[in-house]
This record gives structure tokens, sequence and C-alpha cells, in this order.
């Protein structure tokens, strides 16, 4: 468990890294609910922007942890989990890879990100980016109901320059299957690293 200061808040958090099931390797979010949130009720928050930079795993956000260097069979896994210490649907997500200048997602209105998976194969360099999104299925904001949905993104490596491109607009299915389920082999040491930041503003 974590607790996080924020304002005049306390709130704790349950962190646990994904675990492996009979040698298979099932990514989900490392964050569970809090036990206890006392941050006030707010409806007229601003909307915040958030960036989540994937080639940097160094934190200097409050309102992100990042769970990384996760070594599972032949992947590595990192995870940025955006911590909900804030109105989730006023904080718009933006993912980017800043070291090859490339924009990759971008939320919307009603679009809330709760976290985001890179995969990188160790063998063959293929990188996968999964963002994992809740829309909104009620205007009802306290008593708010979501959808979920995953969008997946495949780091394509062109001559002059690198794109990600969306294979959520295609048949998704085969690569979810492949990343939430990866056979891990022999038992791997854990090299982890999870950045917080313990203090608000």
């Amino acid at each position: 468990m974590i607790w996080i200061k924020y304002g005049r808040a306390h709130l704790a958090f349950t962190v646990q890294i994904p675990p492996t099931e009979n040698g298979i390797f099932k990514p989900k979010s490392i964050i569970e609910c809090p036990y206890v949130l006392r941050q006030p009720y707010t409806v007229a928050e601003h909307v915040r922007h958030l960036n989540i930079d994937i080639s940097d795993c160094s934190n200097a956000n409050i309102d992100v942890i990042i769970l990384g260097n996760i070594r599972r069979g032949c992947w590595i896994y990192t995870q940025f989990n955006i911590v909900p210490l804030r109105n989730s649907p006023y904080v718009l997500v933006k993912v980017t890879n800043s070291k090859y200048q490339c924009d990759i997602y971008e939320a919307t209105d009603g679009a809330m990100v709760t976290h985001v998976e890179l995969f990188d194969h160790a063998e063959h360099g293929w990188q996968y980016v999964v963002i994992n999104i809740g829309r909104r299925t009620s205007e009802n904001i306290r008593r708010m109901s979501m959808s979920k949905e995953m969008k997946v993104y495949k780091r394509i490596d062109g001559d002059d320059n690198i794109v990600y491109f969306d294979l959520s607009n295609f048949w998704v299915d085969p690569y979810i299957e492949m990343l939430y389920n990866i056979d891990t082999g022999e038992p791997q040491s854990d090299e982890q690293q999870v950045s917080s930041t313990q203090t608000g503003e």
C-alpha cells in the first residue's frame, strides 16, 4: 500500500505487480480502488492535460505511478498508471514518444485513460502500446458508469521516420491474446521500478 498526500487529503492505494498464473503473465492495472478517498468532490474542477511519455520512465508527475523493467518471457513490460487523485472526467491524457517525436494518442472529452501499457519484445524489437480507456455512459458524474475499451498501437520503423499504427481500426483480438497471455517459460527474477510522488501541490 502507498499513501499519497494531495492538498489536505491523504489517499491510500494498493499497488500490485500483475500476476503470473500457471506460467502465463496476465497484465492488468497495478492500482486497485483506494481504501479511503477523502478528496472533496468538485464539479467545477478545471480540465487538466496530462502527458505520458513512454520513452521516459522517470516520474516527476504526482498523477502517475510507473511500473517498469518487468521481464516476462521474451517481453519487457512497463505500465504508466494514472492515480485517481482528481475527478477523472476532467483529466485529458496525451500519450507520446519524445525520443522519436511521435504523438500516439490524445484523449477526447469523455475518454478517461486509466493506464498505458508498453510491451517491448527483447529479441525482435517489436513494440506495442495499449491504452486502457473508460468512457462515460451516464452524465451523472456522482453516479458515473463507464464502459471500457482498449486501443492498441504497433510501432512501425520506417526508413525515414517512426510511426505508431492504430491496430484498433482492424482486427485487434489476436494482438490482445498475444500480449495478455505471455508465456514466461523458466522463472525469471524481477527488476522493477515503482515510481511515485508522495507529496502534492
